[in-house]
């Protein structure tokens, strides 16, 4: 089973895939994380992730473009790693 979260704090998920029963079930293969970080993909200076003041359909909008970066180089590099284990 997999499990992609998006969040600006990914390494606060480390807890939850390291330890307990959710640690046993990551290192068995049972379970799989993934955490994106929304300020990976920006392209500005202070990697802003967000913006005050902006209508809810703004946001809405500015998360769809992050989300659509995160996605598209998480494939890219999954794609990667498939072609160079061949």
């Amino acid at each position: 089973m997999r499990f992609d979260i998006v969040t600006l704090f990914p390494g606060m998920f480390d807890a939850v895939t390291g330890y307990g029963i959710t640690g046993r079930a990551v290192r068995s293969g049972l379970l799989r994380v993934e955490t994106w970080n929304p300020r990976d993909h920006t392209s500005d200076r202070h990697r802003t992730a967000s913006s005050r003041g902006l209508t809810a359909p703004a946001t809405a909008l500015i998360f769809l473009l992050f989300f659509h970066r995160s996605t598209h180089t998480h494939t890219h590099r999954e794609r990667e790693r498939k072609t160079a284990a061949t």
